[in-house]
């Protein structure tokens, strides 16, 4: 048998208005959807940006400046190479007024503290292996005489390179 159409709504069933489905709840949920995104992205945000605020780890450093010139002229596009006699060196390229600032890794500026063997050269690498040209004396980079001592806090090195 078919039931009996009737244009009142059932009574399990609420009324809707202009064809909008019913919102039984006009409150928002504290642990909805939106609130566990946010919760998330505090938590990624956290994770990211902690460890730059636990300090320095790391061995002892200070900081290492200075300018190099060739001839008193500043040689542009060397690279400043501090060697220690344990541990990690310290590099960094001159700008074209030839001023260098080493960096001990992509995010930590600075020397590790004590005796170096400092090596400047200008020769690059080739795709090939072969090097380019060296523009610096070899008792600056490859049979290098240049020892500095890094002390923590500030270090200005000057070089003035001759041929």
């Amino acid at each position: 048998m078919m039931a009996a159409e009737t244009n009142e709504p059932d009574a399990d069933r609420p009324a809707l208005r202009n064809g909008e489905a019913p919102n039984r709840d006009r409150s928002p949920d504290p642990y909805g959807f939106r609130s566990q995104l946010y919760m998330v992205a505090a938590l990624l945000l956290a994770v990211v940006l902690l460890p730059g605020c636990s300090g320095d780890a790391g061995p002892e450093r200070g900081e290492v400046t200075g300018r190099v010139t060739l001839d008193g002229q500043p040689l542009k596009g060397a690279t400043v190479r501090f060697h220690p006699d344990e541990g990690r060196p310290s590099v960094d390229e001159t700008d074209s007024d030839g001023r260098y600032t080493l960096r001990y890794t992509m995010q930590k500026s600075g020397v590790l503290v004590g005796t170096h063997k400092v090596r400047i050269t200008t020769a690059r690498e080739r795709e090939d292996g072969s090097l380019t040209t060296e523009h610096v004396p070899a008792q600056y980079n490859s049979q290098s005489e240049l020892v500095r001592e890094v002390e923590s806090g500030n270090n200005v090195f000057d070089f003035e390179l001759k041929r």
